[in-house]
């Protein structure tokens, strides 16, 4: 026989906060980050943009990704803007600049952290790899058109608040038939 001792009430319904952001503190701009922020965490977001809390910076004793791939990017965008078509010059020579490019752009780093070496040799192996991607993209008709491209784009939110989103384009591509890809 089961005998019940005591009974417990269930516990009452909970409802999921909804903060509203006030109109004096929504930014007129934003980044592709802060986006992000947004979309990925609404109260980081709160915090960081509306009320302008930035985050503390560490003191960083060690190169980053995000450290090697704007160095990788820089690279690119310079070897790029010299040579837009890589079809139009010998392989090797690409592969050459290419390498002296990414030494001179990493010898900073390197000289503050021995870690940038390392980066730099990963990226020094994947130049081969990257040529022979470019010169088949370009074989398909599409060449470098620009990098590092600032764009905006405004946007009405469905409360009415005009709200312009602000990115970098990594790279920007364009065809024969006058098409962009985004990269």
């Amino acid at each position: 026989e089961v005998r019940v001792v005591c009974t417990i009430d269930a516990p009452a319904a909970t409802v999921v906060p909804a903060p509203m952001l006030p109109a004096k503190l929504i930014p007129s701009t934003i980044s592709a980050s802060a986006y992000n922020a947004l979309m990925a965490c609404p109260y980081q977001f709160y915090a960081r943009y509306a009320l302008g809390l930035a985050q503390l910076d560490d003191v960083q004793e060690e190169i980053e990704k995000r450290d090697y791939g704007e160095l990788v990017h820089d690279v690119l965008a310079q070897f790029h803007h010299e040579h837009p078509r890589t079809l139009e010059i010998d392989g090797s020579q690409a592969q050459r600049e290419l390498q002296a490019l990414s030494e001179q752009a990493f010898s900073e780093s390197m000289a503050r952290n021995y870690h940038a070496r390392a980066w730099l040799m990963r990226w020094l192996a994947l130049i081969p790899q990257y040529l022979q991607w470019q010169r088949e993209r370009e074989a398909g008709g599409w060449s470098w058109h620009t990098s590092e491209a600032t764009r905006d784009l405004e946007i009405v939110t469905a409360a009415g608040h005009r709200v312009t989103l602000r990115g970098r384009l990594d790279r920007v591509d364009l065809n024969v038939q006058g098409d962009y890809a985004v990269i």
